[in-house]
């Protein structure tokens, strides 16, 4: 019986400062790109919490309604990990 993948979600935490995720996002992009082959190649997915958004230009968590709807949705999988992500904004 093959094993089955181990799963990863990606809790992406933001700014309120709109500008600052958007200055953020393609560092923040790059990482996750860089993650997700990472655990590919050990057998683990990788999915976001919470989806990038096109119309805002981000796919961070930007408030507090957001991230509660994101921690609060049920996971329909077994979970390897859950990965918290602060990122460091600029002032």
């Amino acid at each position: 019986m093959p094993n089955p993948t181990k799963m990863v979600y990606l809790i992406t935490s933001g700014d309120l400062r709109l500008a600052a995720n958007q200055a953020c996002w393609p560092a923040q992009a790059e990482l996750e790109r860089k993650l997700t082959a990472c655990l590919a190649h050990r057998g683990v997915e990788l999915r976001r919490a919470a989806p990038v958004d096109p119309i805002a230009g981000h796919g961070f968590i930007s408030s507090q309604r957001q991230g509660d709807g994101t921690l609060d949705q049920k996971w329909q999988e077994p979970l390897e990990a859950v990965v918290y992500n602060a990122g460091k904004y600029p002032s």
